[in-house]
Formats: C-alpha cells, structure tokens, sequence
C-alpha cells in the first residue's frame, strides 16, 4: 500500500493542512501549532502516512510517519 503524504505549511495568512495532489488545502488554521496537532491526528489516523511540517521560509521542520517505516538496514 502506498504511503499517503499530508503538508503544514504557511499560506498568505494561515497555516494550510493539505493532502498530497490536492490543489486546495484540506484544513486552514491561525496558528502553526493547531495545524500540525490536526495533521497528526489524520495522518495517525489513516496509515500508512506522514505528515511533513514546513516552516514560513518553506523548509521542512518536521516529519513524522505513522504505519509502513521502511526497514533498516545495518551499515
């Protein structure tokens, strides 16, 4: 099953919550920390998942991933 990507990042005057491929974000917040409490609470909820959280220079912060790690592998 393939993994399902969720974005936080800073839009003109919100924080968006957007689904990968989607053109319009699925969520809109004042602040940063409410955006990703609920992006982790979908991505937590629908694994395979992660949740990549970017900052207001659109670097990326933050990931989490929920279901499906990819083994490791010694070396």
């Amino acid at each position: 099953m393939e993994r399902m990507r969720y974005f936080v990042d800073r839009g003109d005057r919100e924080w968006r919550l957007t689904k990968e491929g989607a053109t319009a974000p699925m969520e809109r917040f004042k602040t940063k920390r409410q955006a990703v409490r609920r992006g982790r609470e979908i991505a937590r909820g629908r694994k395979p998942s992660q949740l990549v959280v970017k900052g207001k220079n659109h670097v990326i912060q933050n990931e989490w991933t929920y279901g499906g790690d990819p083994e490791r592998f010694p070396g």
